[in-house]
């Protein structure tokens, strides 16, 4: 039985979806922020429940689902990074995301505070 279903999966395709960021929506143009403390005694939860990670790639959003995809690039450098929201956040004046520590340093260094940055959610196609 599972003979048969490997085999259908490889010849109907139906391996995971695979990932475009590639929509038709323009990407959204906003100000990225960082979050998460290394040195932090107790653990922090996320509003998804899940445990911070400062150097994780996991974001903050403030309606986007959770698990949602995210590719987000510095306007400024060209870096980009893909997060996974699982956190929420007030957005505040141009602030739409908000990035762990780790994630932010893959787009800018942390003393930049925050970054321009367009945000495209993920397509699963």
């Amino acid at each position: 039985m599972r003979a048969l279903f490997v085999a259908a999966v490889l010849v109907l395709g139906l391996a995971a979806p695979a990932v475009a960021f590639a929509s038709e929506e323009p990407p959204k143009q906003c100000v990225a922020t960082w979050y998460g403390n290394p040195e932090a005694t107790t653990p922090v939860y996320t509003a998804s429940g899940e445990v911070l990670d400062p150097a994780a790639m996991t974001a903050a959003h403030a309606s986007l689902p959770f698990d949602t995809l995210l590719k987000v690039t510095n306007k400024r450098t060209g870096l980009s990074v893909e997060v996974r929201v699982n956190d929420r956040f007030a957005a505040q004046g141009d602030r739409c995301v908000n990035l762990t520590r780790g994630a932010f340093t893959k787009i800018a260094p942390l003393s930049m505070g925050v970054a321009p940055v367009d945000v495209t959610v993920a397509v699963l196609r």
